[in-house]
C-alpha cells in the first residue's frame, strides 16, 4: 500500500539522516477507496511527517475506526490549516476523535465535515473544541449531518466570536423551521448573519426529536459497523449490504474473483442470486438502488469473462435457470459396458 510504503521510507531515511524527512505540506486524495485500511496506514505516515498543512480526503468510505487512526496521526501536524473529510462515515464516535485532534490546530482556516453522519452528539463535540481558540477559522462546512436544533445552536455559539469567519454551511440537517429561525437569530445577534449559508435543503424535524436523538444515534453506530463481502454472501441481509460501504459493488466483484472457482462465470451468478434475496426481505427499505448497482457489477464481470471465452450462450442459460425462467436439463450420462 502506498501510504504504508511511504511511512516506511520516511522512517528509514531518518535513521540515515535524522534531520532529513519528507516536508510534505499538502495531501489531496479524494474519491478513492482508502477505507479503514488505507486511513490507518495514512495515520501512521502522518505521525512521521509532522509538516502537513492541508489534508483533503473526501469520499473515501472511511468509517469511525479509520477516522480514529487518522486523527491520531493528524495530532502530530500542528500547522494544519485545511481539513476536508467530506462524505466519509465518521458517526458521533469518529467526530469525537477528530474533535480531540482539532485541539492541536490553532492555525486551522477551513474545516469540511459535511455529509459525515456526525449527528447531534458529533456536532456538539466539534463545537466544544472550536469554541476555545481557533481564531483563524474562515470556512466551516457541516451540512447534511442529521444534526438537530440543539447541535446547530452549539456550532453557532462556538463560532460567534470568530472574527475571520467567512462562511458557515449548515444546510441539509434536521433543524426544522423553528430551528432555522433560532440559528439565524443567533447569527444575527453575533453580527454574522451574512456568513450563514441559506437553508434550501433542510430535512425538517419532528416534535421530541432532540429527546430521542441519543437512542437514534446508538442505533446508527451499530448500523455503520463494517461488514466484509464474504460475511454478506454467507448470510445476506439488507443491513449487511449497506454496511459493505460506498464501494460495495467492487468489493463483491473482487471477493468473487478471489474464489478458486472464479474461472467459472457461474460463481458470479450465485453471488447475484444471494444479492437479489435481500430485495424481498422485510428490512429492504431503500436498498433496491444499492442492490441494482451491485448486480450490474457482478453480471457485467460475468458476461465479460463469458465473452472472452466464447461462453455467452451457456451463461445466459445458467442465468435463466437461476431466475426460474427455464428448467435445467440434467446432463446425459453415457454408460459403457466393459
Amino acid at each position: 500500500m502506498l501510504f504504508g510504503a511511504l511511512g516506511k521510507s520516511v522512517k528509514e531515511s531518518r535513521k540515515d539522516a535524522p534531520q532529513s524527512g519528507m516536508p510534505l505540506k499538502v495531501l489531496v486524495c479524494g474519491r478513492n477507496r482508502l477505507e479503514n485500511v488505507g486511513a490507518t496506514a495514512l495515520g501512521e505516515l502522518l505521525k512521521e511527517l509532522g509538516t502537513l498543512e492541508e489534508l483533503k480526503l473526501p469520499q473515501n468510505g472511511i468509517f469511525k475506526e479509520g477516522i480514529e487512526a487518522l486523527a491520531k496521526g493528524l495530532e502530530y501536524n500542528k500547522k494544519l490549516r485545511v481539513l476536508d473529510l467530506n462524505d466519509n462515515i465518521l458517526t458521533p464516535t469518529g467526530a469525537k476523535s477528530i474533535a480531540q485532534a482539532l485541539q492541536n490546530f490553532q492555525d486551522l482556516e477551513e474545516l469540511n465535515l459535511g455529509d459525515c453522519l456526525l449527528k447531534t452528539k458529533g456536532a456538539q463535540a466539534i463545537a466544544k473544541v472550536l469554541k476555545e481558540g481557533h481564531a483563524k477559522l474562515k470556512n466551516v462546512y457541516l451540512g447534511h449531518n442529521e444534526v438537530s436544533r440543539v447541535g446547530g445552536l452549539a456550532i453557532v455559539e462556538a463560532l460567534s466570536d470568530k472574527e475571520s469567519l467567512d462562511l458557515l454551511e449548515l444546510d441539509g440537517n434536521h433543524f426544522g423551521s423553528k430551528g432555522i429561525a433560532d440559528l439565524e437569530a443567533a447569527m444575527e445577534a453575533a453580527g454574522k448573519i451574512d456568513k450563514l449559508c441559506a437553508f434550501s435543503d433542510d430535512e425538517g424535524t419532528s416534535e421530541g426529536e432532540d429527546d430521542q436523538e441519543e437512542e437514534q444515534e446508538e442505533e446508527t453506530e451499530e448500523s455503520t459497523t463494517r461488514v466484509e463481502a464474504g460475511e454478506f454472501l454467507a448470510a445476506p441481509t439488507a443491513s449487511k449490504l449497506r454496511q459493505l460501504g460506498a464501494n460495495r459493488a467492487q468489493k463483491l466483484v473482487e471477493h468473487v474473483e478471489a474464489q478458486e472457482a472464479s474461472s467459472n462465470e457461474e460463481v458470479y451468478l450465485d453471488a447475484f442470486v444471494k444479492l437479489s434475496s435481500v430485495v424481498d426481505s422485510e428490512e429492504a427499505d431503500n436498498v433496491c438502488e444499492i442492490a441494482q448497482s451491485c448486480a450490474d457489477a457482478l453480471l457485467g464481470a460475468a458476461f465479460q469473462r463469458a465473452t472472452e471465452g466464447g461462453r455467452v450462450a451457456s451463461l445466459v442459460n445458467a442465468l435463466l435457470v437461476r431466475l426460474g425462467l427455464i428448467k435445467e436439463h440434467p446432463k446425459e450420462v453415457v454408460l459403457r459396458v466393459l
